[in-house]
Order: structure tokens, then C-alpha cells, then sequence
């Protein structure tokens, strides 16, 4: 059963990948979003809004935001990855 979800969990990586370039992408600039704050619009939009469990939004931490460096509002992006990472942290 565990191996079915770890493959489940496998399929959906380029999904979620992809859905999290596109929500910093269009959630780079705070004045033209939903949400001024990260936290709420990573929340609201990026999670809720793609209905992420724990394991999906783990996936999206280790995305390399890197190759949105070129983006005029990365320093933005930076923030929204960060406030990701604050908010849904690892159990340790």
C-alpha cells in the first residue's frame, strides 16, 4: 500500500512542479494578487486552492526557484518560497 502512494506520490511531482512555478510566476507582484500578504496567498491560493496535502506541498519546497531568477519580482518570489518553507515545516 505504502510503495502505491509513493508512486502516486512520484506521478504527481511534474503536476505540482508546474503548478508552483505558475503560482510565483503570477503571485510575483503583491499589488496585482489576491492577497497582499504571502502567507495568506500561499494559503489560499497556492494550497487550498490545489488542494495540497503535506507530502505535495513538500514537493514544492524543493522545487529550484532558481530558474525564475531572471523575473523582474524575484526578490518576491524569494519571499513566497521562504514564507512556504516557515510555514509548512518539516517535523523534525
Amino acid at each position: 500500500m505504502l510503495s502505491c502512494v509513493e508512486a502516486i506520490q512520484e506521478q504527481s511531482r511534474p503536476i505540482i512542479e508546474k503548478a508552483f512555478h505558475a503560482f510565483l510566476i503570477e503571485s510575483q507582484n503583491p499589488d496585482e494578487r489576491e492577497f497582499l500578504d504571502d502567507e495568506s496567498q500561499i494559503k489560499e491560493i497556492f494550497v487550498h486552492g490545489n488542494y495540497l496535502s503535506f507530502e505535495d506541498i513538500k514537493i514544492a519546497q524543493h522545487y529550484d526557484i532558481s530558474v525564475l531568477s531572471g523575473e523582474t519580482g524575484f526578490v518576491n518570489i524569494q519571499s513566497l518560497t521562504k514564507t512556504l518553507n516557515d510555514l509548512y515545516k518539516e517535523e523534525e
